[in-house]
């Protein structure tokens, strides 16, 4: 848990893009929400893909929002995750897959990364 503000930010790795949407513009914070350079937007989904939407709970940070991304990055099928963070509140992780995923497999790997999946 940071609770730092700092400018918004995109950070990407192989299979996942982080949002860090925040209000306040600042010089200053932890590593993980530090200014960073912007990375290239999200590809676009194709007609083989699927993209779903789970709002997940307790993400403070760039950090969380990762370690969500990295678990179910591993779920066999997942192409793409993207975090809109919501710091203290519902953040959404966005996942396009090869085909639909077993909200239980989600569910479980993000409760592997220390987080909950909200009750729709």
């Amino acid at each position: 848990m940071c609770g730092t503000s700092a400018p918004s930010t995109t950070s990407s790795t192989a299979s996942s893009t982080v949002l860090l949407p925040v209000t306040e513009k600042s010089s200053s914070g932890c590593s993980c929400c530090a200014p960073q350079e912007a990375a290239a937007p999200a590809a676009p989904v194709t007609s083989d893909e699927v993209s779903a939407a789970f709002p997940v709970l307790g993400l403070t940070c760039g950090s969380c929002a990762s370690r969500v991304s990295g678990a179910v990055g591993k779920i066999a099928g997942v192409r793409d995750t993207r975090v809109d963070l919501v710091a203290g509140g519902t953040s959404t992780l966005h996942v396009t897959s090869a085909a639909p995923l077993d909200a239980g497999l989600v569910a479980s790997a993000i409760n592997d990364a220390g987080y909950q999946l909200a009750s729709s």
